[in-house]
Formats: C-alpha cells, structure tokens, sequence
C-alpha cells in the first residue's frame, strides 16, 4: 500500500517529547507518529466492536450497514 502525506499540528512540549521517544527507539519522529496513529486507530475500532459487535470505524471489512442496505434492496424487488 503506497504512503501518503499528511500533516499535523503540534504543541512544542508534545513535539519534543515525540522527538526524544523518537531517538530512544533510534526511528524517525515521523515513523512513530505512524505508528501511534495505526495503534490509535486499531484501538479506537476495537472498542467501538466491543461496544457494538456489527460495528466499526474503518474499511477493513465488510460493515454491518452495507449487508443491511443489500437486504432492504432485496426486500424492495
């Protein structure tokens, strides 16, 4: 899957800190703020499944609501 660029805007304090997390790892800032947005968002679908098990909050499988609009148009004919 190709890469995409994005920004993002920070406070000072939060950026420093990424950036001494960033050295402790030895990666690139830009690296672990990837890896704190896909843990961000796998963690942010999780809960929202657990909440409500037909649901969920990204495209990485079929959703609940698709299967029902392809039951109502059923329905219809």
């Amino acid at each position: 899957m190709p890469l995409q660029a994005t920004s993002v805007r920070l406070d000072d304090d939060t950026l420093r800190r990424l950036g001494e997390m960033a050295d402790e790892l030895d990666r690139p800032r830009a690296w672990l703020m990837a890896y704190a947005i896909k843990q961000f968002v796998a963690q942010e679908d999780a809960l929202a499944r657990a909440r409500d098990p037909g649901k969920q909050l990204t495209a990485s499988s079929p959703s609940k609501s698709k299967s029902k609009k392809k039951t109502s148009k059923k329905n219809k004919k």
